[in-house]
């Protein structure tokens, strides 16, 4: 019994220690896009800058809106689970269906693909590589598929 519970708390601490280091990457990446979004922003000239938002917003406004809503279902599947709801039960589920982990996960990696996108099509435009820019929205949605 002693060694069963041992084996417990390391198993315990070695799963704190990977998500503190998942959660340290994930700040660390928001961080880096961040810096280099502020940076590229603040190169550019007003009259770029109002075009830049323009075509940011046309580009990434479809992707964005998804992600959120991927976002807002872990959320509404998260409330299910915390209240003790059935919600296999009353959407005719079947045995297969996902947790709301599996969709925070699906939903994070969504997050992080689209902000790195969104941070190398803002770096190569603000260093004036418009036409390589304007490629990175399209090279994001064929690597989707």
């Amino acid at each position: 019994m002693k060694l069963t519970e041992e084996h417990l708390v390391t198993t315990r601490k070695l799963l704190f220690k990977s998500l503190i280091l998942q959660v340290a990457l994930y700040v660390g990446g928001l961080y880096i896009c961040g810096k280099i979004g502020w940076e590229s922003v603040m190169k550019m000239g007003q009259d770029t800058r109002e075009l830049f938002f323009y075509e940011t917003f046309l580009y990434y406004n479809p992707l964005l809106l998804i992600t959120m809503m991927v976002w807002l279902w872990d959320v509404n599947l998260w409330v299910f689970s915390r209240t003790g709801v059935d919600y296999a039960a009353i959407f005719y589920l079947g045995p297969d269906h996902h947790s709301h982990k599996e969709i925070w996960k699906c939903a994070r990696w969504m997050t992080t693909i689209i902000l790195t996108s969104m941070t190398a099509y803002l770096y190569l435009y603000s260093h004036g590589d418009v036409s390589l820019a304007a490629s990175q929205p399209v090279l994001f949605c064929i690597s989707l598929l």
